[in-house]
């Protein structure tokens, strides 16, 4: 329920450092959370649980927090009487070594991921420092420049970002221009300037080269956001929020399924009844195929579609991920949906064409109508469609194999049957 104080991430983590507890006998902590991101099979990321970590200690001043390869750095007491940099190692916070000399140098009022290392930021309008620290207190050497202004740093790798940006004053919110800067050894190269940026907005690293500027909307329900690239091109802007219930992949899925069990109960009430009562002449050596053929057929013809979305569908879906739950769950329902219509095409005109589909055509069975015709090409896109469309209509064919289905508008699965033919005596 409480504002972090300080927080830093990555691509898989965020730790966050809170103020003060206050009222409490170990003179008023500061709560550390850390969460770290989940993957699940389809490799689609989720927020784990919020799990404590030991709390740090009381300190006068603010704090900052730097994530390297796992290991959790923080910079308390940040203008305050003293300063500390402590590494979270073994379930406790403890001091990094050879560290008391460095932090007196500058009033350090930032702390940074450097490629492997931490490392100490201060920019004072005048000059930008950035100080690595290594985790037993190595000290590499400093990078400075000249700086006319004050930039708050940030890092992606070993790139070191400044952001210039509108400060946040008391009253309303206003908008102003933000600039990046590359921070290099004796030098300031300016990345892109961005226009319209709303006051207090800061920079995270968004992937692994890009940076995300954000700050909160009027609303205090979404962030205005800009999404860069580390060479200066803009990716993306504008209001990142809570995704809405209604555009979740899981919710498409569901209302896809809602509609093709209400398409299925029409086409039962609105069936004519002539359909159902009409008799059926096979011509002789034709017979009803039985429901293990139909589905075997049926499972081939929906492979092919599934296989060519697959193939063809952007992304990292492919042959590996190509069931429906990846399929939905990588680009939601739209990849499901095409499937259905590649399905209804390609089936409805291959048995308009040839009576057959491909999935009947190998395992022996064709289309025809209740006089052993073959189908006319209206009714083939239309029972192809409602295959597609409502795949339960399958349980129906499979209970009862002699009952028209109401997806089939008059028409049989058959196949050849052998027991009616005379023997082939030969010839002399």
């Amino acid at each position: 329920g409480a504002r972090p104080a300080a927080w830093a991430s990555t691509a898989d983590e965020l730790v966050m450092v809170f103020a003060p507890t206050a009222g409490r006998a170990d003179g008023g902590v500061h709560p550390v959370r850390r969460l770290v991101m989940q993957r699940d099979e389809w490799g689609v990321i989720k927020p784990g649980p919020l799990k404590p970590l030991k709390p740090l200690e009381a300190f006068e001043g603010g704090s900052a927090l730097a994530l390297v390869e796992g290991d959790v750095f923080a910079l308390v007491g940040i203008g305050g009487p003293s300063k500390r940099l402590v590494r979270y190692e073994d379930g406790a916070w403890t001091a990094v070594d050879a560290t008391t000399t460095l932090l007196e140098a500058h009033p350090w009022n930032g702390l940074i991921a450097y490629g492997q290392a931490a490392a100490l930021t201060w920019s004072s309008g005048a000059q930008v420092v950035v100080q690595p620290v290594g985790g037993g207190g190595d000290v590499g050497a400093p990078m400075r420049a000249q700086s006319e202004r004050v930039l708050t740093l940030t890092s992606v790798g070993r790139q070191v970002i400044g952001l210039d940006a509108p400060k946040a004053l008391t009253g309303a919110a206003f908008s102003g221009e933000a600039t990046l800067w590359l921070v290099r050894p004796n030098q300031l190269l300016r990345l892109t300037t961005i226009e319209a940026v709303r006051s207090g907005a800061q920079a995270v690293v968004f992937g692994d080269d890009a940076l995300l500027i954000a700050a909160v909307n009027d609303a205090g329900t979404q962030l205005d956001a800009v999404i860069v690239d580390t060479d200066g091109q803009v990716r993306y802007r504008g209001l990142i929020g809570t995704s809405s219930v209604l555009g979740s992949a899981e919710l498409q899925l569901v209302l896809l399924v809602l509609a093709s069990v209400g398409l299925t109960a029409m086409l039962y009430v609105l069936r004519p009844e002539s359909v159902v009562r009409a008799p059926t002449r096979f011509p002789t050596g034709l017979a009803l195929a039985e429901p293990l053929r139909r589905c075997l057929a049926a499972t081939l013809d929906g492979s092919l579609s599934i296989t060519v979305i697959a193939l063809v569908w952007p992304g990292d879906i492919n042959l590996m991920t190509a069931p429906l739950a990846a399929v939905v769950t990588k680009a939601g329902v739209w990849p499901l949906l095409a499937a259905m219509g590649l399905t209804a095409s390609h089936m409805g005109l291959a048995e308009a064409l040839f009576g057959a589909t491909m999935g009947k055509a190998l395992v022996g069975v064709r289309t025809v109508g209740r006089a052993g015709q073959r189908v006319d090409p209206g009714r083939a896109m239309l029972r192809s469609a409602a295959k597609a469309a409502c795949p339960l209509l399958a349980l129906f064919v499979i209970a009862q194999p002699g009952a028209p289905h109401p997806g089939a508008f008059g028409t049989y699965s058959v196949l050849r049957d052998r027991r009616n033919e005379p023997e082939d005596k030969g010839t002399s």
